[in-house]
């Protein structure tokens, strides 16, 4: 499910959200001694790949909002 936000719908913080959840469903099966290191390992890679993402997309937005923020105040002075 991850995957299909990731990369045909193009909406990383779905996937996120899904990577997010199905690492909460394998704790709890670790918690029942059914472990899938390689499942577990992918899921923490893609996490981090999709919060770098997600960084980057804020990252432009907030230097976009910020300069319009200085703008307003310098034009009211």
């Amino acid at each position: 499910l991850a995957k299909d936000h990731e990369h045909h719908r193009r909406d990383p913080a779905a996937a996120l959200a899904a990577t997010l959840e199905a690492q909460r469903l394998l704790a709890r099966r670790r918690a029942l001694g059914l472990i899938v290191p390689e499942l577990e390992r992918d899921l923490l890679r893609r996490a981090q790949r999709l919060r770098r993402r997600l960084a980057r997309r804020q990252a432009p937005a907030m230097a976009a909002s910020s300069a319009r923020v200085r703008s307003t105040s310098s034009a009211v002075l």
